[in-house]
């Protein structure tokens, strides 16, 4: 009989990224030591004081050393998890998170069967050859950012104000993802969570993105090639061009949404990648608030400076 392995994943898990938390704690500790001894050697000049920066900085050094170590073991945990979960692990996550997508909101359908309601209604305006006409009703067009009283535009046009719709909803599923990230993390450090909200609200708008700005700009490059250069008559290439646009942009962005964006998006969640990208701006966040910290103790420690000898000079001088 073999021998038998287990290993607690969550658990695992658990540790790794507490592995990893502690060495950001401790980087920021190092941090504020450095900058300690910084005034320190400004306010003692003497050769003992020499002697005491170098032991201090070989202490720091020495610190430094050891949360680099402790910061390796957290990721070393954390892809041990990775590694020991089967080979086909990420087919299986992707497979599992599309499942979970499949839900389908009334709002996703209308939006759906609106823009293909349009698409398949299409009409040709012979005052403009390359423009066509909408067909349907207002709620249709101002969900498409289409203004009320537009009726005629053409396929290249209706692109681009459906990315620009797509990037104020991007732009707003990131704003939303930031929101939830501030208000779950109670207890966390406030660089932690600065740094997990900005990782994570730039991972979904760029996510968000491909489906919502992308694919319109990409249709309405096909459309503009297929109205300039077929051999189509009598509108045929503006109505395909816009069918194309309206129809695709719609039918793709929803298929993206649900086979890729929330499958990616529920994977990322659980990367270590994720992980160490959060940490690592955890303590650049630490970093800078430390050196502002610094830089407002020595303007202030400096203005006492500049001021205290005429102050005790004017107390010490006799009364008039």
């Amino acid at each position: 009989m073999g021998n038998v392995i287990h290993m607690e994943t969550e658990e695992v898990r658990s540790v790794g990224r507490q592995l990893m938390y502690t060495a950001t704690d401790y980087f920021n500790l190092i941090d504020r030591l450095r900058y300690s001894a910084g005034n320190l050697s400004r306010g003692w000049i003497s050769p003992r004081a020499d002697l005491f920066s170098r032991d201090f900085e070989k202490l720091i050094q020495e610190l430094r050393s050891q949360a680099i170590r402790l910061d390796t073991l957290g990721k070393r945990a954390l892809r041990e998890v990775d590694e020991w979960i089967d080979g086909d692990r990420t087919e299986s996550a992707y497979i599992n998170a599309v499942q979970e997508s499949l839900s389908v909101t009334w709002d996703e359908l209308k939006a759906l069967g609106g823009a293909l309601y349009m698409a398949s209604n299409l009409r040709w305006s012979p005052l403009r050859p390359n423009s066509m006409i909408l067909v349907g009703p207002n709620w249709m067009r101002k969900l498409l950012n289409i203004k009320e009283a537009t009726r005629v535009i053409q396929p290249s046009t209706l692109a681009k104000g459906l990315a620009s719709v797509g990037l104020v909803i991007s732009a707003g599923e990131a704003a939303a993802t930031i929101y939830e990230t501030v208000t779950s993390m109670n207890g966390q450090p406030i660089s932690r969570i600065i740094s997990t909200a900005a990782v994570d609200g730039a991972f979904k708008f760029c996510l968000s993105a491909v489906g919502t700005v992308g694919i319109p700009l990409a249709l309405g490059a096909v459309a503009a090639s297929i109205v300039g250069a077929t051999a189509l008559t009598g509108g045929a290439a503006v109505l395909a061009g816009g069918a194309i646009v309206l129809g695709g942009s719609a039918v793709l962005g929803f298929a993206y949404s649900k086979a890729v964006e929330a499958p990616v998006w529920q994977m990322w969640q659980a990367s270590t990648t994720r992980q160490e990208v959060i940490e690592t701006g955890a303590r650049w966040v630490n970093r800078a608030s430390n050196f502002l910290t610094d830089l407002k103790n020595r303007t202030v420690n400096g203005i006492k400076r500049a001021f205290q000898p005429p102050i005790q000079n004017l107390l010490a001088s006799p009364a008039p």
